[in-house]
């Protein structure tokens, strides 16, 4: 899991917490320890908070749900735990029951502060040059179960950004070397925030989702000449266009920024780049839509091998390694067939040497 995603995690799981009166709760406990007769007003009460809370839990995921069980607020659901507020009920239920409370406050004093550590540094501020302000735009590397991206992946957002930045920083006449890597987290997905003037940004925005409704129109539209025909129609050129006309920009000027969103376009859709807001609100079409090209994945295969510490070593390499040392084999048999087809010059001179030696004899003799 990603850190912004625990982040929102965490303050939904705070937001619901802050809406229960605990004080008033722990009171109206104390009265059903001393047995002292409940008001309609306290029932009311407790049945208002118990109302209040189960509204906001039925939205929790089971991140929610996992982080409540692990700060032991899993009752706050349970009917029987707000049952101990109305009616006298044994020590024990109601010791039980404070517990939680007690735990309710812990929750509530520790949260905001675990966020501020999960929070990145990178908000909106104002740059040293110029007193410019800043913005960050979050991209996402959506990750399909049992695969991980390869490097080129990587590489191709970030040039796809980088051009993309480029021309929106020529469009709107700002610095072109301004854009930064903020942050990077992965988790299910992989997440990249850029850092850069906040005019060059917006327009960067506004451009990818703009690709992102005509990809969700033209689903078919993923190689390069079609998506090239694609880039053509972003509202970005033309406004690159007006500005030619409006002698803004000059020609030279409009083609290198037309050239560069429309390789920036090609390189983000091709490597399946996707802002967090599309991927919050429409996240099955935002993986079905924007999967990258396949030679930018690493296969299911090489990743189980991995982790289970085979050194990437899977069946298939070890197969084509038997059969490449069978080749060698074969060769260097038939090398020593060819080589053994007649006596070797040592075997030669191995078989002279005794006949030498024995004629040597008879005429001495």
């Amino acid at each position: 899991m990603r850190k912004d995603e625990l982040i929102s995690v965490l303050e939904n799981l705070l937001n619901a917490l802050r809406g229960l009166q605990i004080d008033k709760l722990q009171e109206t406990l104390q009265a059903v320890r001393r047995r002292d007769q409940q008001k309609e007003s306290s029932t009311a009460f407790v049945l208002s908070q118990y109302r209040h809370y189960t509204q906001l839990s039925s939205e929790f995921g089971p991140i929610e749900h996992s982080v409540s069980h692990t700060l032991g607020l899993e009752p706050l659901t349970d009917s029987n735990f707000w049952a101990t507020f109305v009616t006298a009920s044994d020590t024990n239920a109601t010791y039980e029951t404070d517990h939680v409370l007690r735990s309710v406050t812990f929750a509530v004093e520790m949260l905001p502060e675990l966020i501020d550590l999960l929070r990145p540094a990178c908000g909106t501020f104002v740059s040293n040059e110029g007193g410019r302000e800043l913005e960050v735009l979050k991209v996402l590397l959506i990750e399909e179960s049992g695969g991980i991206s390869a490097t080129q992946r990587v590489v191709e957002l970030l040039q796809g950004m980088e051009k993309l930045y480029e021309a929106c920083s020529r469009l709107h006449h700002l610095p072109q070397n301004s854009l930064a890597l903020a942050a990077c987290d992965s988790g299910s997905d992989k997440s990249f925030d850029f850092l850069g003037l906040a005019e060059a940004m917006k327009e960067a925005r506004e451009t990818i989702l703009s690709l992102w409704d005509r990809i969700a129109f033209h689903r078919e539209t993923r190689i390069n000449k079609d998506l090239e025909n694609l880039a053509a129609s972003l509202p970005i050129l033309e406004r690159v266009s007006q500005q030619e006309r409006d002698n803004v920009l000059s020609r030279e000027e409009a083609e290198i920024i037309r050239r560069s969103v429309v390789e920036a376009t090609v390189k983000l859709v091709r490597s399946g780049a996707v802002l967090s807001e599309v991927a919050m609100y429409s996240p099955l079409q935002a993986r079905q839509l924007m999967a990258p090209e396949p030679k930018l994945l690493v296969s299911a295969t090489l990743v189980e091998e991995c982790e289970s510490g085979n050194g990437g070593q899977s069946q298939s390499s070890t197969t084509g390694g038997l059969d490449l040392l069978g080749k060698l084999r074969r060769v260097l048999g038939e090398s020593t067939e060819t080589k053994g087809s007649g006596p070797s010059r040592a075997g030669q001179e191995s078989t002279d040497v005794p006949a030498r030696r024995s004629s040597r004899r008879k005429k001495s003799e």
